[in-house]
């Protein structure tokens, strides 16, 4: 995967977690945790709750 196809998968992960998050109605719990980690043969993206 080249760079230009992780930023657009990257995007496209926020863009959606933002909109989920529009959805909750209590301000304080509009919270979006990313987590990215890179092993020798990994590269691992994850949203936390």
């Amino acid at each position: 995967m080249d760079d230009y196809d992780l930023v657009v998968v990257l995007g496209n992960i926020l863009d959606n977690a933002v909109e989920a998050v529009e959805s909750v109605t209590e301000p304080g719990k509009r919270i979006v945790g990313l987590s990215i980690t890179m092993t020798d043969t990994d590269f691992l993206i994850g949203l936390k709750p």
